[in-house]
């Protein structure tokens, strides 16, 4: 495993090179008021303060003669957090390749859900997953692979979680299956906030309400308890004017994260 500390030290001499292609700086502007000043500090921060928790090496392409490896950092307050995902150049030398917000819960996961085959994620760092209505983005895809590119793996355990936006359009989230279906992970979904619980995170406050699984999959209520979930939506203080217009039932606009459940 890479030291944290060769990665902070990389990071304090050189530049972040954050552009449009390894971070949106829509998704931030729920944690910062300025994301356009304020995201390298933002990001430096977490690498700072973070974690390296996981690493992978892995081919794009059959005739690749060498694997490419990455690094995942995480940042994690209350419940919510950043992670930072690097490839690894050199010993010493890294890249950022994305950066996203993440949600760490338990007790909520998505099983039978349709996840691309080992033909399907070669090229691709992050994808939208799905079936049915059950559609989410997986930021995490180049540490899950294994379980796409090994057939052993038929059964696994989705996380899924949100972030709830404001009039942004995060419409690029969306995506297409490996037979053309569409998945949509952003969606306009009712927010459950008859239990509110606060969730912070840097200078931020996040209202975490929920959204009830007939909302995202159509199965529900007629699938096993497995399937009936309620999925954490987290509510950035940033796009509402006060807690108090939450209680009433809210449409929201959400983008839907999810990974698979880490053993």
């Amino acid at each position: 495993m890479t030291d944290i500390k060769i990665v902070r030290d990389f990071y304090s001499k050189n530049s972040l090179g954050l552009n449009d292609e390894n971070i949106d700086l829509e998704l931030f502007s729920l944690f910062l008021d300025n994301p356009q000043k304020e995201i390298d500090d933002f990001v430096l921060d977490a690498i700072k303060k973070g974690s390296l928790i996981d690493e992978a090496s892995v081919k794009f392409n059959y005739d690749d003669s060498v694997k490419t490896n990455f690094a995942l950092i995480q940042n994690k307050g209350d419940e919510i957090g950043v992670a930072v995902i690097l490839k690894i150049l050199d010993c010493d030398k890294f890249k950022i390749v994305s950066v996203f917000p993440f949600a760490e819960i338990t007790g909520n996961n998505l099983g039978g859900c349709y996840y691309p085959d080992f033909v399907e994620v070669f090229g691709r760092i992050k994808s939208a997953v799905g079936d049915s209505n059950a559609d989410f983005f997986d930021f995490l895809l180049l540490f899950e692979r294994y379980f796409y590119e090994d057939e052993d793996y038929d059964d696994v355990d989705w996380m899924i979680y949100g972030f709830a936006f404001g009039d942004n359009d995060l419409e690029r989230y969306n995506d297409f299956d490996c037979i053309g279906d569409k998945i949509k992970a952003f969606r306009k979904m009712k927010i459950d906030t008859t239990e509110i619980t606060q969730i912070k995170y840097g200078k931020r406050t996040f209202y975490k309400g929920y959204a009830e699984g007939s909302d995202f999959y159509e199965y529900s209520k007629t699938a096993p308890a497995e399937y009936e979930i309620k999925a954490p939506i987290y509510i950035s203080d940033t796009i509402i004017k006060s807690v108090e217009e939450l209680y009433d039932g809210k449409e929201m606009n959400v983008l839907m994260l999810g990974n698979i459940k880490r053993k």
